[in-house]
């Protein structure tokens, strides 16, 4: 596809060179065409208000675009963005025609719009859009700017999960996969999409309207552990057996065969040994060099006796755990267990037992999120569950075989339930990274050095976003020196 090229009018030139003065808030008015307006608000409102950080109105408009300018001063030139995703999936809703093929096509952006430093690379792959002239995607007129990529109606197919439901493909343990998706097939899940539309938007925003200013987020870390196994002493002494030999020949760490042969063993024999699985304080430790919080999820019921955890919240090292978390100023979460994430009774019962087990020794938080065990997740089911319950943020939406952007956004994010077609209070913080996707052998099945590679694509990605990215690390994950390096490594480089 040719790369467009910008040809402002010397009328245009004359304005977007004026001296720009100190950006203010400005509110925009976005006016949308008619029908499937929950839709579409949402959609607008996630690029514009949460991604962006931009005071938004909106109102009725003609159909084929969605058009935008400032509310107070509709003279000062628009910005009109192609309407196409929703117009045309409108009469075929979730059906699989209406999910986009993996070749697509790709708009070079011109240098011409002031995108800041690497945010588009590559190309921008458009999902929904028509050239809008001259063999681009973006013309620019006397005070209007058009563009023919559907930024919104994309920002809506990706956030929502709306191929997902669109789609019967599962895994075998019930997951949406990704070689299923539209991003893993045209290998665009370390992209985040929607916030290059978002940044692009922008670009030409700040074009139009020089002095126009935006809220700022700062780019901190989100550091996340599922409590699937605390303590290795818990296992059969063959598998422990299994595990030390493995320390030995694989991970060539003979001490941490030791300690975890001690954990199994009676206390007399062996005397105290820290179980080498028990790396909580240390994961403490690393977050607070960065400045950070951890947020540990905890398992606190029972489906699937093949892959639920084997302790339960009544068990006195699990208690002691929950105060050690609290007492350094970290935070304690939902891990939802195997069969629950098309349960609403089986959520909010595990989350009131979390609960319950936390007061009674004096956590007190105002904000309860977490992550379904094995990522297990269903769109919008999981979510409106997670809402009912009273749980203010989930952090499953990854893919477990592949690193990346599942929802297209590295950005925290409200959801949107499809069937019921309404905006929740409950937020998204996706998943981008985690230690078993990167190194397990059914996975990418990396090696240490290839996976801090990845690790480094993707969060640079979420730092030029101003994003915090979300990683997942097991506690049973780090026991091994080797281990705990590479995790180090890659929380030091997402710090910056």
């Amino acid at each position: 596809m040719a790369a467009g090229r910008l040809r402002p009018s010397l009328a245009d030139k004359a304005r977007f060179a004026r001296l720009r003065e100190v950006p203010v808030a400005m509110a925009l008015l976005a006016r949308i065409p008619e029908g499937l307006k929950p839709e579409r608000e949402y959609a607008v409102r996630v690029l514009l208000r949460d991604i962006l950080g931009l005071d938004v109105r909106l109102e009725a408009g003609p159909p084929g675009s969605v058009r935008i300018e400032l509310a107070a001063e509709p003279d000062a030139g628009s910005i009109e963005v192609a309407d196409v995703f929703l117009a045309r999936a409108s009469g075929a809703w979730l059906s699989p025609e209406t999910v986009p093929r993996s070749t697509l096509s790709c708009w070079e952006v011109p240098s011409s719009l002031g995108l800041p430093g690497r945010r588009i690379v590559n190309g921008l792959p458009v999902l929904f859009g028509s050239e809008v002239g001259d063999g681009s995607f973006c013309r620019v007129g006397s005070g209007r700017i058009e563009f023919g990529v559907d930024f919104f109606g994309a920002a809506f197919f990706l956030l929502t999960r709306y191929e997902e439901l669109a789609s019967l493909e599962r895994d075998r343990h019930g997951r949406f996969p990704a070689s299923a998706s539209l991003a893993g097939r045209a290998g665009l899940l370390e992209r985040p999409l929607v916030n290059e539309y978002a940044e692009i938007l922008w670009a030409a925003m700040r074009l139009l309207w020089p002095r126009l200013g935006r809220r700022l987020a700062r780019a901190r870390m989100c550091l996340t552990h599922d409590v699937d196994r605390p303590f290795s002493g818990d296992r059969s002494f063959l598998r422990t057996l299994r595990s030390a030999g493995a320390d030995i020949l694989l991970r060539w760490d003979p001490a941490l065969a030791g300690r975890r042969l001690a954990a199994v063993l009676p206390s007399r024999l062996c005397g105290a040994v820290r179980d080498p699985w028990d790396t909580f304080d240390w994961l403490m430790d690393v977050s607070e060099r960065h400045g950070e919080r951890s947020a540990f999820y905890f398992l606190a019921g029972r489906t699937d006796a093949r892959f639920d955890a084997d302790y339960t919240m009544n068990d006195p090292r699990i208690r002691r755990l929950l105060r050690r978390i609290a007492d350094r100023g970290h935070e304690v979460g939902l891990h939802g267990s195997y069969g629950s994430y098309r349960s609403a009774e089986k959520v909010q019962s595990e989350f009131d037992v979390l609960r319950r087990a936390a007061q009674a020794e004096g956590v007190r938080q105002d904000v309860w999120g977490g992550r379904q065990h094995y990522l297990r997740w269903e769109a919008p089911t999981t979510w409106q569950s997670w809402e009912d319950a009273g749980l203010a943020y989930d952090s499953t939406v990854g893919f477990a075989e592949q690193a990346g952007f599942r929802a297209g956004t590295c950005s925290e994010y409200p959801v949107f339930n499809l069937r019921t077609r309404s905006t929740l209070r409950l937020r998204e913080r996706p998943l981008a990274l985690m230690d078993v996707t990167l190194l397990g052998h059914n996975h990418m099945h990396l090696s240490h050095a290839a996976a801090e590679r990845v690790a480094v694509r993707i969060t640079r990605s979420c730092r030029e976003h101003r994003c915090p990215p979300v990683l997942l690390w097991h506690n049973s994950s780090v026991a091994a020196r080797g281990d705990r390096a590479v995790y180090e490594r890659i929380v030091g480089r997402a710090a910056g």
